[in-house]
């Protein structure tokens, strides 16, 4: 018999696809495992188990989902608003923001937004201001104070609008030039669809408006001059001597009035040539009322009309955006293959012009001749379109610093992996996104200078971990580089990523009794971490619920010298009474019914199940109780292989007698070799201590009871309420001959 210590002190990869456990020859392999459970990779390498969540609120209608935005108005000042049947809640510091009312309620703001429209929802935030895009009539909400919110459509002006009409027999008059009109169509070309758009009507005949000319003679009120495409009247002539009347300098303002100078006329701004109308209500096919935004043309009012008209690019008949994102004091908004950017500066303005600050409109197109559907835009120092079919950059010019313009907008296609609608994750040099097949998560580095993204597969060694298909990503920068994953089936998924460091970990979080839908990430109340937020669906009671809960921040002991569990957070969906010492342990009513876990100043208490009246007692009087449901941790190695005398020991019969366990800030649980019988991680020397339960950080051999098996896997469970980390877990393997 032969003997070996097999050193395991790197976990870096997580959890590895089946099809990879064999693969000894792989790196990742040395440093993959065949289960993690409710543990996270840090990017040390170790592995720490998953903090617990804080129970926050029901939803407001528990029978619906709902939607979480994150909306971070300062580094001190965060939001999670919480979107279900037809309201938004805020919440603030961990809690629900209440209104003025006696006894107080949540408070609530009515939205638009029904159930099946809240995966469509999409947003960028400016400010004060939320601008939300879910391919109908864009909305924008705005805080003024905690429990002052609005809601109201997007007040774009002057488009963004369609190619102009070109059928010279297809004309529009209105029954004005400003104010609340009537517009007539010379055939049928209204809809009832067309409702809150907005169209451009430009004058009929360039020829009615002469061209400004400098002291030009003589001049009267009420004249009408074109100067740059702009059109001015006469409002008043200051001087005596007529023949001067015009002024050498040209008119270029685009409100108000001007003087020309002294002993010139006043130049009355009318239009640029062209005005627009937002519908307002629908008549018949061809007449629609709609109201004057600046004012229009002298030659669009009846008994005038114009065949120089656009149709409103945004609309029930031609779409609305699906996607909005800011980009260099700008809105990007897209639709399928459809892009525009407001003017610069200007985030509802979209009037095109040769100006740099110009707004933007195009379209993108394959050159397979395939649609382009745009699923997301990303503002990543470059402009990133990620795609049904792939992925694309937005620029300027040849220059990676040019600014983007009208006239130097360049799409260009990079790479092919495409993308399911969703929301991507901005991380470390570029971005996290799922593939268009769901299955698969990749990452997208950005390169401004080179214009190129070089692609990834996080999934590449972990393909059978998103088997319940993502739907939902969060990316917790702080403490550990954490992209959150959460799927169809429900699951909760980890990958902890650090590109910079190669360390790409995959982590399963299991949950008995719940279900993630939804999932955030905003600063903490202290702006110390990153806080993950959830809306979990749960069964309680025989009855299904739809909670918010906080993934509590990871451990840390309040004093590294002498760390003990106080402070741990190893329970979901929890409540912590803090006050006199009592037995009694109300407020459990989202848990009726439901086996618990409970920590009793910084110690587990035995479980308890929460009764009818949402309560639990306890053996004896507590200060600080921490109530919730239990998690179970669970680490599984690969098969520890290793060469004697020049051959491999796959295959060879092996057993353990002992296992290095290398722990920090660690309790509880139980420990095993070959699926023999589970060794109880119990503090050293077996002392039972008083107060706060002790952590350990030790290195120290635990003797297992081990049956010969061809593999060696080593688990580790930990189901307490104490936290864990674990940095090696190392057998001392006998290799037994085999006699047949």
């Amino acid at each position: 018999m032969v003997t070996a210590n097999l050193d395991k002190s790197q976990f870096s990869a997580g959890e590895l696809d089946p099809a990879l456990h064999a693969r000894k020859d792989l790196a990742r392999n040395q440093a993959g495992l065949k289960a993690c459970e409710n543990y996270v990779v840090m990017v040390e390498g170790g592995l720490t188990r998953t903090p617990g969540t804080a129970y926050v609120a029901p939803l407001k209608d528990e029978m619906q989902r709902g939607k979480l935005v994150p909306f971070e108005f300062s580094v001190d000042d965060n939001y999670m608003l919480a979107f279900n049947a037809g309201v938004m809640r805020v919440h603030r510091n961990g809690g629900i923001v209440i209104d003025g009312d006696d006894p107080p309620n949540p408070y609530e703001l009515a939205v638009p937004f029904a159930e099946a429209d809240l995966p469509n929802l999409r947003w960028a935030g400016s400010g004060d201001v939320i601008f939300i895009a879910w391919a109908k009539q864009p909305k924008v909400l705005t805080r003024k104070d905690h429990d002052d919110w609005t809601i109201e459509d997007y007040g774009n002006l002057r488009g963004p609008v369609e190619p102009q009409n070109t059928d010279t027999a297809k004309t529009i008059s209105a029954s004005a030039a400003t104010g609340s009109v009537t517009l007539t169509a010379s055939s049928d070309l209204f809809q009832a669809a067309h409702v809150g758009s907005i169209w451009r009507l430009d004058e009929a005949n360039l020829a009615n408006v002469p061209t400004w000319k400098g002291n030009e003679k003589p001049l009267a009120v009420g004249d009408l001059r074109r100067n740059g495409g702009k059109v001015y009247s006469v409002a008043a002539i200051t001087g005596t001597d007529v023949g001067e009347d015009a002024g050498p300098n040209p008119p270029t303002h685009e409100e108000g009035q001007v003087l020309a100078g002294k002993g010139n006329v006043v130049w009355q701004y009318e239009h640029s040539g062209y005005g627009h109308v937002k519908i307002t209500a629908f008549i018949d096919a061809t007449h629609v009322t709609a109201t004057v935004i600046g004012q229009l043309p002298g030659d669009v009012v009846a008994p005038n009309a114009t065949y120089r008209w656009y149709e409103a690019a945004w609309s029930d008949v031609k779409g609305w955006p699906k996607q909005v994102r800011l980009a260099d004091n700008s809105l990007v908004w897209t639709d399928r293959n459809r892009f525009w950017r407001s003017k610069v500066t200007d985030l509802y303005d979209f009037e095109l012009s040769a100006d740099d600050d110009s707004a933007i409109a195009t379209r993108i197109f394959s050159q397979d001749g395939t649609l382009v559907d745009i699923q997301w835009v990303l503002n990543a120092g470059i402009l990133v379109l990620g795609t049904r079919s792939g992925e694309w950059i937005v620029r300027g010019g040849s220059d990676p610093f040019e600014p983007l313009t009208l006239a130097n907008i360049r799409m260009i296609p990079d790479t092919n992996e495409g993308s399911a609608p969703h929301i991507p994750q901005p991380v470390d040099g570029g971005a996290v996104f799922i593939g268009r097949s769901r299955d698969r998560l990749h990452f997208a580095k950005f390169d401004r200078v080179s214009e190129d993204i070089d692609m990834s597969e996080l999934t590449l060694y972990a393909r059978n971990i998103l088997r319940g298909v993502a739907t939902v990503l969060a990316y917790q920068r702080d403490p550990h580089r954490v992209v959150w994953i959460a799927t169809a089936a429900g699951e909760l998924i980890s990958v902890t990523f650090r590109p910079d460091q190669e360390v790409i970990g995959w982590a399963r979080h299991p949950d008995d009794n719940g279900s993630v839908e939804d999932m955030a990430v905003i600063a903490s109340a202290d702006a110390s971490y990153s806080q993950l937020w959830m809306i979990v669906r749960r069964s309680i009671d025989g009855q299904t619920r739809r909670y918010i809960e906080t993934m509590a921040p990871f451990f840390r002991p309040a004093n590294f010298n002498t760390p003990d569990a106080s402070g741990a957070w190893m329970v979901r969906s929890g409540l912590r009474y803090q006050g006199a010492p009592a037995t009694t342990i109300s407020g459990l009513d989202h848990l009726r019914g439901e086996e618990v876990a409970i920590m009793t100043d910084g110690r587990q208490h035995v479980r308890r199940t929460v009764s009818a009246d949402g309560e639990i007692t306890l053996q004896y009087a507590a200060g600080d109780v921490l109530v919730g449901l239990p998690i179970n941790g669970r680490i599984r190695t690969l098969s520890a292989e290793t060469t004697i005398d020049g051959s491999g020991t796959k295959g060879t019969k092996k057993k353990a007698d002992s296992v290095l366990l290398e722990r920090l800030f660690g309790a509880g649980g139980t420990l095993s070799a070959n699926d023999g019988p589970p060794e109880p991680l119990l503090l050293s020397g077996h002392i039972m201590p008083a107060g706060a339960w002790p952590l350990e950080t030790i290195s120290r051999s635990v003797t297992t009871e081990s049956p010969i098996e061809d593999f060696m896997e080593i688990e580790l469970v930990n189901d307490t309420v104490y936290p864990d980390t674990i940095l090696g877990l190392s057998p001392h393997v006998n290799f037994v001959e085999d006699r047949g």
